[in-house]
């Protein structure tokens, strides 16, 4: 990739937030090009790639890009993540549950296991107030790696984003959740698995994200 291109900065890493392509401004057909070139790649490694997810919405700022995301997905035989973003009715909810667990990973051994029996059984608590169906969460699973600590922002240092996504890792791969889950009727899928809705458009999701986080703005 050359320095010109409206995809990278200035050196030849991919742009850091979406929002960066408003000054950048990559037509929707140089985004689909790199979009294809990802997805070809992953097949020859011998990746199963069954869905196409976007990251970040950069639908929001390339025109055309959430039309050309449908038809990329239909053309590619792959599941569209747009079609399920049935949101919890208080996101923020969830969020105020996993802050009880900020300092879980400098706990001894015993304490970690009682906070998260205790976070399985809240988190249980509040979803079994909402109606019975098919709803969407969003976890950042991964490892505390030197690479991991390179993906930080303006927002967010690399060191506190590989630390929260080893966090998540643990906490929602742990037997004590799995179990009380399980154990309360609610069970996990994948996109390939889920039951199919309405497509939503970038916007209109935004703007229900917004409401479900308690974010009138």
């Amino acid at each position: 990739m050359g320095q010109a291109n409206p995809l990278v900065d200035e050196n030849g890493y991919f742009l850091s937030d979406s929002s960066l392509f408003l000054q950048t401004k990559p037509s929707v057909e140089q985004v689909m090009r790199e979009v294809d070139a990802q997805l070809e790649r992953l097949y020859k490694l011998g990746f199963d790639i069954r869905y196409i997810d976007s990251h970040m919405f950069s639908e929001a700022y390339v025109e055309g890009m959430d039309e050309a995301m449908a038809e990329f997905a239909v053309k590619k035989g792959l599941v569209d993540h747009m079609y399920f973003y049935h949101l919890l009715p208080d996101m923020g909810r969830l969020s105020e549950l996993a802050a009880g667990l900020e300092d879980f990973e400098n706990m001894p051994a015993g304490a970690r296991k009682n906070r998260l029996v205790d976070f399985a059984k809240n988190l249980v608590t509040e979803w079994e107030k909402i109606p019975a169906g098919q709803y969407f969460i969003v976890v950042h699973p991964s490892l505390d790696t030197e690479e991991m600590r390179r993906t930080g922002n303006a927002g967010v240092s690399g060191a506190d984003v590989a630390k929260s996504r080893a966090r998540e890792t643990e906490i929602f791969s742990a037997p004590e959740l799995r179990t009380a889950l399980e154990t309360a009727g609610f069970a996990c899928v994948r996109y390939d698995e889920a039951a199919r809705e309405k497509r939503m458009t970038v916007p209109e999701l935004l703007a229900e994200m917004a409401k479900a986080s308690g974010n009138k703005g």
